[in-house]
């Protein structure tokens, strides 16, 4: 079995990879609190995967997160770029959260996380990290006097894949729910647009992803209960580039909304949690994959579960990220928890028509020993390949799983 050590001093983060197949890397994380994968993005064939980190103002280095390079082939690190999100960690003891990784057109990648600006309001920090690691530019975003805190999954990319728009709520007013800031930006991180939503909604989960379609108009997943909530109801609005909104879509189901992503057709793809309402009705609820039309008519919505296994793997309670080989095909995957404690990832591939392709079940034993927590966090479809990242949070450690186009 090979050992390779790296050194990342460049952020203070130190990696250990054990490699036993051509397809699996382990990497454990050396962190003072907590550190994860939080997201992944095709870099040709690499991939370029988030590492998101956590600690207390008192035990420096605060600033650990980081954007890594990975190779499709071997999984080995070529870059690393220390992400700056927090720079006011001396005189804070706030925990700070990624909330979007993206790609443009260029190559280059978007990092969304909340901070503290000098003055004391919440808002949030942008870093653009080119294709080769180098920092491009970091902004902080806010308005003067106001709390502006971002949405988890808040960042889409805009119609021309080099601009994006970013969803965040106002914290400092009698009713934060009741309209949504959404920011447009440029390449440069200028902002070219700024609204206002109205939202007619007293309640809503800060969890609610966006997309933006080919006409410029936004789509908002509203998860109208607390948090990750299986008893949820769940909305999609459509917001035309001036604000307005022009079309709501109620869910039948509970649940919520895990992602929104303009499919490259320009139809929108939504996975979302599924629950019928009964517990017992266990065939109903899963994994929703759902096509919607630009006008946000359902084309195709296909439900995977687990039924018939027992009770306690609850195999499908998270749903997880989508993406998009060159054919257009549509794999998603989902994660659970089982009676051993593992979380296996079930990943499930469609084509454009909603036919499904295959699925595949990675995570238990004897797929993977020695104590996997969690698999299925992200994927990325290469141009051979899949490449699958997940986490095991008890060690703060990231396992690397490359499959073939089959998902073997």
């Amino acid at each position: 079995m090979l050992l390779l050590a790296l050194n990342l001093t460049t952020f203070g983060l130190t990696l250990t990879a054990q490699m036993d197949t051509s397809w699996y890397r382990h990497y454990d994380m050396d962190s003072l609190e907590i550190m994860f994968p939080t997201g992944l993005e095709p870099c040709g064939n690499d991939a370029v995967v988030l590492i998101s980190a956590s600690a207390y103002f008192n035990d420096p280095p605060s600033l650990r997160s980081a954007l890594v390079r990975i190779d499709g082939e071997n999984g080995d690190i070529l870059w690393q770029t220390r992400i700056i999100h927090n720079p006011v960690a001396e005189v804070s003891e706030i925990f700070f959260f990624n909330k979007g990784l993206l790609r443009l057109r260029d190559g280059s990648f978007i990092v969304l996380f909340d901070t503290r600006t000098e003055n004391g309001d919440i808002g949030f920090v942008i870093n653009r990290i080119g294709a080769d690691g180098s920092v491009l530019w970091h902004k902080d975003y806010g308005i003067s006097g106001q709390d502006i805190y971002p949405f988890y999954n808040g960042l889409g990319i805009g119609p021309d894949s080099m601009s994006f728009v970013v969803t965040a709520l106002r914290l400092d007013v009698a009713n934060q729910f009741e309209k949504i800031n959404i920011y447009h930006l440029n390449e440069d991180g200028d902002v070219v647009n700024l609204l206002s939503l109205n939202t007619d909604l007293e309640f809503y989960s800060q969890y609610s992803p966006v997309a933006m379609l080919g006409d410029s108009s936004f789509v908002i997943g509203f998860n109208l209960g607390n948090n990750l909530d299986f008893e949820g109801l769940k909305l999609l609005s459509q917001f035309n580039y001036s604000g307005q909104n022009t079309k709501t879509y109620s869910a039948w189901d509970f649940g919520w909304w895990n992602e929104l992503k303009r499919h490259p057709s320009g139809k929108l793809v939504a996975v979302s949690q599924s629950f019928s309402g009964n517990w017992d009705n266990r065939e109903s609820h899963g994994l929703r994959t759902t096509l919607f039309s630009p006008q946000l008519d359902t084309i195709w919505s296909r439900v995977y579960n687990q039924f018939e296994l027992p009770y306690y793997y609850r195999e499908l309670d998270y749903p997880g990220p989508v993406s998009f080989d060159a054919q257009g095909n549509i794999l998603v995957t989902g994660s659970g928890s089982a009676y051993d404690g593992v979380k296996p990832a079930h990943l499930i591939k469609y084509d454009i028509s909603g036919e499904t392709q295959w699925v595949k079940r990675i995570g238990i034993e004897p797929d993977l020993v020695g104590g996997v927590q969690e698999v299925g966090g992200k994927i990325v479809f290469q141009s051979d390949g899949i490449l699958l990242v997940g986490s095991l949070l008890d060690v703060n450690a990231m396992l690397l799983i490359r499959l073939d186009s089959a998902g073997c």
